[in-house]
């Protein structure tokens, strides 16, 4: 499951927030779930290849820097498609 993470300077007073809902995603994820975090603002930056390690995913996400740039929603939103379902197979459950 890719988990974009919007970065853009419109962000910059709710990255706490944004910050928890991912921290608070991965703890309800199950401990097979593999998860992506891919952050995006003028451009998009994996954090987090797919992974099941819950615990290196929170730091990741903790270690997120400053929202800075523009939003290229659909720009990333592909991206986060095309990184996300390489590996995926028709019995996984795959969401972004």
């Amino acid at each position: 499951m890719p988990m974009p993470f919007d970065l853009s300077g419109s962000t910059a007073r709710v990255i706490d927030l944004i910050r928890a809902a991912a921290l608070h995603f991965v703890e309800a994820a199950r401990p097979f779930d593999r998860i992506s975090v891919i952050t995006f603002a003028g451009t998009q930056v994996v954090v987090s290849p797919l992974t099941t390690d819950h615990v290196a995913l929170r730091d990741r996400i903790n270690a997120i820097a400053k929202p800075d740039g523009s939003t290229k929603l659909h720009d990333s939103l592909a991206f986060a498609m095309v990184q996300g379902f390489k590996t995926v197979n028709d019995s996984s459950r795959n969401a972004i």
